[in-house]
């Protein structure tokens, strides 16, 4: 699942930009939510191999986030096979 803010992205405007691509500003991505096996091994991984902080920490579920504000909720997968 993405989310997208209602914040836009600063974008360096030149005459070639504008003529490409208009005046609009782009959307930026506020958060993902992304369902992993392992939460507390997908958290480690994603700090210690992609430079993430924790953000927050629940109990079925942890925030973290780059530097580019982008924050990822890594939530425990449900098996689809049990209802």
């Amino acid at each position: 699942m993405l989310v997208f803010s209602t914040r836009t992205m600063p974008r360096t405007r030149t005459a070639d930009t504008e003529a490409h691509c208009g005046t609009h500003d782009m959307a930026k991505v506020s958060h993902i939510v992304l369902p992993v096996s392992d939460v507390p091994r997908s958290r480690e991984w994603y700090m210690k191999q992609l430079g993430f902080t924790l953000e927050r920490e629940l109990e079925e579920a942890v925030g973290i986030k780059d530097e580019s504000d982008l924050t990822i909720f890594l939530v425990k997968a449900t098996d689809p096979e049990k209802k």
